[in-house]
């Protein structure tokens, strides 16, 4: 098999699935370049001229369908254990060993028709020598990723191969997504160092449930990575742990970098709370002032309008005079000694 295909970007995930359930259907041949195969096709795990320096073929499944389930229980390369393994993408992340196919379900970020999300969606696979089965419940992302790539001029010479790009795919949008999310912090932060005074609690508040829903992500791929590199030797085929293991390395990574942004985020929502009850004071000092700069005029008016007649004196004009000046002398001396202690 020769060229590479032509692949509509928006075909993985988002179009409808066939009378098996099946979204789509590639052929990599000995060159390691993909092709898309008609969706009208029968569709088996294995066919004649199928092994190893052949080219192997990649099925994506709609696990929603229930058309789905009734083609892997008709591969007589997927065992039962294997089949329950991929249907069940609830649960989290995990990795199911049977002989010489491993099955189970990667951590994944959920692609909205329009726009990617930060939902998690689960994406099941079944690695075989010659085939690589995924499905999923709902659109993933990292799915449409490695499709682009391949459009691109992208090759995989093995499945195995193949699944290494789809994990890069999913630490790729993991990235993309911590990377939107710094400079979203940086916008807030140069506003806060602008003269004007703006509340930005509310958008510091969704960045870090952005970052909290990001970290459990990624804390279930480090779990599923982890358990797999570290099983024992002789359990686990060695290039599929490399695989996991170089795959972990990178989350890791990234977790550190996220450690980072949500400790910018926290110290970033302090200071807007910092400039908040600052610009709070300042405002309550400004009307405290003009209190006290209109209290002896409020006062004296108000004695004024009195009947003070024959209460304390007959001269009550010039009492409530006295009383006013009095009043006003207090609140400039008591003002005096405020400022004075800032």
């Amino acid at each position: 098999m020769t060229g590479t295909p032509t692949l509509p970007p928006a075909s993985f995930g988002l179009a409808e699935p066939n009378t098996d359930g099946v979204m789509f259907a590639m052929r990599f041949g000995a060159d390691g370049a993909g092709m898309l195969l008609s969706p009208s096709r029968p569709l088996r795990l294995a066919e004649p001229g199928d092994g190893p320096g052949n080219g192997f073929i990649w099925i994506h499944l709609s696990l929603a369908d229930v058309r789905a389930l009734s083609w892997l229980q008709r591969q007589p390369e997927l065992d039962r254990d294997i089949v329950e393994a991929m249907i069940d993408t609830a649960d989290s992340p995990r990795v199911e060993l049977a002989g010489a196919v491993q099955a189970g379900v990667l951590a994944d970020l959920m692609l909205e028709i329009d726009h990617p999300t930060d939902e998690p969606a689960g994406l099941a696979f079944a690695l075989g020598p010659d085939f690589l089965v995924t499905g999923r419940r709902r659109p993933v992302q990292s799915v449409q990723r490695v499709q682009r790539r391949i459009a691109a001029g992208e090759t995989a010479a093995t499945p195995l191969d193949l699944l290494r790009l789809i994990l890069e795919a999913e630490i790729d949008t993991l990235g993309d997504r911590m990377d939107a999310l710094s400079t979203a912090i940086e916008i807030v932060e140069n506003r806060l160092l602008g003269d004007s005074v703006t509340d930005e609690r509310r958008p510091i508040a969704q960045m870090r449930r952005t970052a909290f829903n990001l970290n459990r992500h990624i804390y279930g791929m480090l779990a599923l990575f982890r358990s797999v590199y570290r099983q024992r030797a002789g359990r686990v085929p060695q290039p599929v742990r490399e695989a996991f293991e170089e795959a972990g390395q990178r989350v890791e990574a990234l977790q550190h970098e996220l450690q980072s942004i949500k400790e910018r985020a926290r110290l970033l929502n302090e200071e807007a709370a910092s400039k908040l009850a600052m610009e709070t004071n300042r405002q309550l000092y400004i009307l405290s002032m003009l209190s006290g700069v209109f209290l002896p005029a409020t006062l004296v008016t108000g004695f004024f309008g009195m009947n003070t007649s024959g209460m304390i004196t007959e001269t009550h004009t010039g009492f409530a005079i006295v009383i006013g000046i009095a009043a006003s002398a207090a609140v400039y001396f008591g003002l005096i000694r405020l400022g004075q202690r800032r």
